[in-house]
């Protein structure tokens, strides 16, 4: 191994998102955190996620206030069922969720199915609608219910039927590092990864496809897990540096960091992992590819500067731009994926091991803070339609915020590294 070489293994491996330290088995049981991270001092326990600006609306602007009850005398399942629809839809970013009733409106859900009443002083109203409950099984239940009220309301299906892929440690040691997935309400965790291991960065595809880079033999090599459910595919080994994949929007192909030829570059494969090109091509050392929504652009990290600072490449030519103007440490962007956005949500260090979400607009710079837990919040990325971010907080699990601030929830208590949020995917996969 190179200099160069050596030099961006140290980079990669200094970013707090990656698996480099023992990390806890799963799924640790672990109380809620008052002091949670990513709360602004002052903030209260019923402070709701805003809408993001733009997106399409069926009653008016959220957040919407529900009151979600369970008909005299339920069964333990619809006890369960009204628990976890409360749950889902408080996660999903567009409702103030009640257990009593309000002046606004009430969903009671029976044996068969939820009505949804709305007064004639609420947005929508008078209306009375009614969803059928397709399941008994109440995860799915809650999930199909948060999902239907959700598009009523907000005229978009939500962030109900998506899982999160993350990294965390198995075995006694706690150092076998592999990709788990879990539901966007933090139930039905998976693991995905085979013996292979140590297993880093997982992401997803438009649609649905999983990939990682995962040593084999020593090794590291690109794994894409299609979303069909077929056998899992070695796309590129490559010695060194070989990791940080991301599908391009079309998820035809793939954007990569790989070392060849003692230099650090982004490189663009195809899904049998065939270079198809090299997209950097400088001294220093490029990593962390994030598409633009048009797959026109390319977000990624590069010290050409001297220090890790986000840059902007555009793919049908012109210069390459900085964008981070402040702080010696920017790393892992993570561009919105709704099309026509300008936002990247990013790590920035303070000082020390002290890390916090930014959210960039990409043509003008303007930076935002948007977490404020003192504590090393990293590693984010959004929900399929842009109206939550989702990060991991050292030793506090995985959390998502609106990217407008307010209280952070907690989808996933363990330790966990490198989130990657799902599109959309099948109802009958869950």
């Amino acid at each position: 191994m190179s200099l160069r070489d050596g030099l961006a293994l140290a980079l990669l491996l200094l970013c707090p998102a990656c698996p480099h330290r023992p990390v806890a088995s799963y799924p640790p049981a672990e109380p809620a955190d008052p002091a949670s991270p990513g709360r602004r001092p002052g903030s209260s326990d019923e402070e709701p996620f805003s809408p993001v600006p733009g997106a399409p609306r069926g009653l008016g602007s959220p957040p919407f206030r529900l009151a979600v009850l369970a008909d005299p005398s339920p069964p333990d399942h619809l006890v369960q069922l009204v628990q976890l629809l409360r749950e889902n839809l408080r996660r999903g970013g567009a409702f103030i969720v009640d257990k009593a009733p309000v002046p606004w409106s009430t969903v009671r859900v029976g044996t068969h199915g939820a009505t949804l009443y709305i007064p004639a002083s609420a947005p929508g109203g008078p209306h009375e609608r009614s969803f059928k409950l397709a399941t008994r099984e109440p995860g799915r239940a809650a999930r199909a219910l948060a999902s239907a009220m959700h598009r009523f309301y907000v005229g978009q299906p939500g962030p109900y039927f998506t899982r999160i892929a993350f990294i965390a440690g198995t075995g006694a040691s706690l150092r076998a590092r592999h990709v788990f997935t879990i539901n966007f309400d933090g139930t039905g965790i998976r693991r995905v990864s085979d013996e292979h291991q140590p297993n880093l960065l997982p992401a997803w595809s438009t649609r649905g496809d999983l990939v990682y880079t995962a040593f084999v033999d020593g090794v590291p090599a690109l794994v894409l897990r299609p979303a069909d459910g077929a056998a899992p595919q070695l796309l590129a080994r490559q010695r060194d540096l070989n990791t940080g994949a991301a599908f391009s929007p079309d998820g035809r192909s793939i954007a990569v960091s790989q070392s060849v030829d003692g230099n650090t570059d982004i490189y663009l494969l195809n899904r049998r992992g065939v270079v198809l090109r090299r997209l950097t091509d400088q001294p220093g050392i490029d990593i962390s590819p994030s598409w633009s929504p048009r797959g026109d652009e390319l977000a990624f990290v590069s010290d050409r500067g001297g220090s890790p600072q986000i840059y902007r490449l555009s793919l049908g030519g012109g210069e390459v731009r900085r964008l981070t103007g402040s702080g010696f440490y920017n790393q892992e962007p993570a561009w919105c994926t709704r099309l026509g956005s300008r936002r990247i949500a990013y790590t920035h260090r303070y000082s020390g091991s002290r890390y916090e979400i930014h959210l960039l607009d990409a043509d003008t710079g303007r930076s935002d803070r948007l977490t404020f837990g003192g504590g090393e919040n990293t590693s984010p990325g959004w929900s399929p339609d842009c109206s939550l971010v989702l990060y991991a907080a050292k030793d506090r699990g995985l959390w998502l915020i609106s990217p407008d601030g307010g209280r952070p929830h907690r989808v996933y208590s363990g330790t966990a590294r490198s989130p990657a949020w799902s599109p959309r995917l099948p109802e009958h996969g869950f």
